[in-house]
């Protein structure tokens, strides 16, 4: 079940990392087990980490399902962030994702 606030929040795209919203499923995919991986509380416990895990995994949600992301698509066409682009390609998201 998608998160009541999903559609209000900004670019679920760059909390998974993921820079453009053209990218294939297979990319959300791979950055989502990624950012899981490392965010997973045995490896890393503590409530920050915690709190990342629950904003991937609802960003998961949103964009793995394909008529929900085509929803939130249609929406950032129609209201674009200008922050949009700056965010997605912040510096901040300096992570090598596995190969």
């Amino acid at each position: 079940m998608v998160h009541k606030l999903a559609f209000k929040a900004k670019n679920w795209y760059a909390i998974l990392g993921i820079k453009h919203i053209g990218v294939g499923i297979e990319e959300i995919e791979k950055q989502y087990k990624y950012l899981a991986s490392i965010l997973d509380p045995d490896i890393c416990p503590s409530v920050a980490a915690e709190s990342a895990l629950r904003l991937i995994h609802i960003a998961w949600e949103i964009l793995a399902d394909p008529t929900t992301r085509e929803a939130y698509d249609k929406l950032l066409l129609i209201t674009p962030d200008e922050d949009f682009l700056d965010y997605a390609s912040a510096s901040s998201y300096s992570y090598s994702a596995p190969t």
